[in-house]
């Protein structure tokens, strides 16, 4: 029995866990192309992404790729990161100055630019300029950012249908290049371009921010510490009130005797 009841909450937490998943995408599209998570606005099939933009291609290996590329997609980020593997530069010279080796791989898209926060970019050897332009069979882990494009954020919220950010959300444009970015307001999580994506965050299960004399309450996008003490000392008012009221009857009537 006990076994059964402990296969029952393995499977409980499992469908719970695949729904949480499923949450980040648009209902009836994947969620993931074999490890990766695919949250909308990216998606595999055209009813399931915003744009041509934001299509991933899923091959019938599971491998992730931005649009047309051939560039190997890491992970995606509902923040703005799109995280992928680029090829490695190499200029190498023997003792004698002849270049022995060569390779000067590029990346084009056009629509993600490389993050200026998320990278660090290092080149090794004397006499050496390099620069990003996009060895052989080498890639590291590059961050691109994404937005939804073309428009600044007050221009995109005058169109209350195309507008992307969602209930409970705000917008921001990036400081590094054109577009709009959506993110959940404070107290929420989740994918702010999602309907009802950005859910409520219980604050009382998980920072447990009151003290320990006081009892949390969660509220939508927030919470209220109350002290038991203070619920104990209204208590205790009402009930003096109610027993006063027959003396304070008395009062009353003795004052209307002496006036009359």
């Amino acid at each position: 029995m006990a076994l059964r009841l402990i296969l029952l909450l393995q499977l409980a937490v499992l469908v719970w866990a695949m729904e949480a998943a499923a949450e980040l995408a648009l209902p009836g599209c994947a969620s993931h192309c074999g490890n990766i998570s695919i949250p909308y606005p990216s998606g595999t099939t055209p009813e399931c992404y915003l744009n041509q933009d934001f299509f991933i291609n899923c091959n019938s290996t599971h491998q992730a790729f931005p649009t047309d590329s051939d560039i190997d997609v890491l992970s995606i980020s509902v923040s703005g990161q799109l995280r992928v593997l680029s090829y490695v530069a190499r200029d190498c010279y023997n003792k004698s100055g002849q270049r022995v080796a060569n390779n000067d791989p590029w990346m084009t898209l056009a629509k993600f630019p490389i993050s200026h926060t998320r990278n660090k970019f290092m080149t090794m050897g004397c006499d050496t300029y390099a620069f990003i332009e996009g060895s052989s069979g080498q890639r590291v882990p590059t961050v691109l950012d994404w937005t939804i494009r073309d428009e600044k954020c007050d221009q995109a919220k005058e169109n209350e249908t195309s507008y992307a950010c969602k209930d409970n959300s705000y917008s921001y444009n990036p400081d590094n290049g054109p577009g709009c970015r959506c993110n959940c307001s404070e107290g929420y999580e989740e994918n702010p371009y999602l309907p009802h994506g950005c859910k409520d965050i219980d604050e009382c299960e998980v920072d447990h921010p009151c003290n320990v004399t006081h009892t949390c309450q969660n509220l939508p996008g927030s919470y209220s510490c109350s002290c038991p003490c203070q619920l104990g000392m209204k208590v205790i008012a009402k009930k003096m009130a109610q027993a006063a009221v027959p003396y304070l009857a008395q009062s009353s009537n003795f004052l209307r005797l002496m006036l009359s």
